[in-house]
């Protein structure tokens, strides 16, 4: 598609690797005819003290790259050992699971996955096609970090319960704002994401 402008009709040519998921198209010619709908660049600012200065309250790139690296490192850090700690945690509790919550937490990572597939251009039925497999097998796929999830959310809840912790108001917004700043969006506009 490289040189193709808006409206253009091109014709491209692919052949499917012989270890291609599906094994009806594997090694195949297919031919994909596609009109270019649009074309777009992405603009990306220049990395200098302005940008610097413009995105952080520091007055060089140099300075706001330090102060990233740093609050990489340190919430790296932090988020191993919580893991870590949470996965001992979990791997040592004992949690029967009913069919029924496992098969909805798969219903919803399959909702989710089928989402980003389809905010990235590929409809899921497209997906289903392209790698020869069916939402049951990609369940079946989904189903052990499903069961992982739930453990860790009851596991979650239930610490949180007994030893009564709470979020005051201010705390959670807080933290809102936080994740907001770090995806450098509006606290509102963030909140709009999550409903």
């Amino acid at each position: 598609l490289i040189g193709a402008k808006a409206g253009d009709n091109v014709d491209v040519k692919v052949t499917f690797p012989e270890n291609y998921g599906a094994k009806d198209l594997a090694g195949k010619e297919a031919l994909f005819k596609v009109t270019v709908k649009q074309v777009k660049e992405k603009q990306v600012p220049k990395a200098d003290d302005e940008f610097a200065s413009e995105v952080s309250e520091f007055d060089t790139l140099d300075e706001y790259k330090k102060d990233i690296k740093k609050q990489i490192k340190d919430e790296r850090a932090g988020s191993e050992v919580e893991n870590h700690v949470i996965a001992k945690v979990v791997e040592n509790a004992e949690v029967e699971l009913p069919e029924p919550m496992v098969a909805t937490q798969l219903e919803q990572m399959f909702y989710d996955y089928a989402r980003r597939m389809e905010q990235q251009g590929i409809p899921m039925e497209q997906y289903m096609q392209i790698t020869g497999m069916t939402p049951t097998s990609l369940k079946a796929q989904m189903r052990e970090t499903a069961v992982k999830n739930i453990k860790t959310s009851l596991v979650l809840d239930a610490i949180q319960k007994k030893e009564k912790i709470t979020a005051s108001e201010d705390k959670f917004e807080e933290e809102l704002q936080r994740i907001s700043d770090q995806y450098r969006m509006k606290k509102e506009d963030f909140v709009k994401t999550l409903t």
